[in-house]
Formats: structure tokens, sequence, C-alpha cells
């Protein structure tokens, strides 16, 4: 069976984390795969942006902007997707739409709405209006049905916790699989 990448994948690394806790999470992103490491907006030490460049190898280190460009939505709504995805094709900027949204899942909805209740700057429903809120199996139909909207992007918030590897390693897993279950055969 055919495995494939549904979408890119970027993590925003959470303002208030160490230095130590910032390095640990762009560390684990880059090993699963994830493209693009977005820290949050400040001032940093060139050293410190060095050695973290230094351990993520090949995904790309980037200052958060405030606005990254047009084609960034921060709302996982279908409709929205379609519509930024059309006025993309007419305007012929060639890009897809990149999701910058908040990504919490669990292998059951009490996982997931724990994670949720631990992060005090969401509350469960800002999560399930714009972001992936809910189960794997809830959020990868949803990635599916994103991605054939016309995302071709996730950049993802997540919870720092004591299972942050888990945390990253579902969200992988969203969106990488066998052809015949991401919809590409």
């Amino acid at each position: 069976m055919t495995s494939v990448q549904l979408l890119q994948l970027g993590i925003n690394i959470n303002p208030g984390l160490s230095n130590t806790e910032t390095i640990h999470m762009a560390q684990l992103a880059a090993r699963l795969g994830f493209s693009e490491i977005y820290l949050p907006e400040g001032q940093y030490d060139p050293r410190f942006i060095s050695e973290l460049e230094g351990v993520v190898e090949e995904s790309r280190v980037a200052l958060h902007p405030k606005e990254k460009s047009q084609t960034v939505l921060r709302s996982a709504n279908l409709d929205g997707v379609r519509q930024l995805s059309e006025e993309l094709k007419k305007d012929s900027l060639g890009s897809g739409v990149i999701l910058d949204v908040n990504v919490f899942i669990g292998r059951t909805l009490n996982e997931a709405m724990a994670r949720a209740e631990r992060d005090a700057r969401f509350t469960i429903a800002e999560l399930q209006e714009s972001g992936l809120f809910g189960t794997f199996e809830q959020a990868q139909g949803r990635i599916i049905e994103l991605a054939s909207a016309g995302v071709e992007c996730l950049i993802a918030t997540v919870p720092y916790e004591l299972d942050v590897a888990d945390v990253l390693a579902q969200i992988r897993a969203l969106v990488v699989g066998p052809a015949v279950k991401l919809g590409k055969s």
C-alpha cells in the first residue's frame, strides 16, 4: 500500500516556553517531518537561533509574522477554505491555502478535552469553532475535506505538555498514511 503526505506541516512554537523547551519541541517536530518551525514574536539571541537551526536540520525556522500572507486562513471553516482557494486560482497566485489553526486532538474526545482544559490560552468553544478539535479520526476526516477544498499546508498550534511528542506524532499521522485511507487512491 502506498503512503502519501496529504499536506505540508508546520508548527507554531508556543509563547512562554524556555529555550530548552523550544528546542525540544522544534527538534521533535523536525524529526517527525514538519517542514516549518515558527517562533513566537519576540527578540532572540542570534546564538539561540543558530543552535535551534542546528538541531532542526532540514526544517526552516522563521519568526512568526503577525500576518503571514494572503494565502493564510486562521479558521478550519470549509466554506472559507473553498472561497480563498477559488480566489487564489482566479488570481493565478498558484499556491494553495495555508491553514494556521489550533489542533487539540486525542485518541478519545476526553483526551482532547483534557488537553484543551490544561491550556489556559484557549476555551473549548474557541477550539471547536476555528481549529481541529476532537478525536484523531474526526480530525483526519476534516483534514481530508480541507485538503480536497484547497488546503496545501497545515501550521498547527498545539499544547505543550509532557506528551508533546505524542501530540506531534498524532498531527503527523493526520496527514501521512495509506493513499486509500487519505482519499488519494
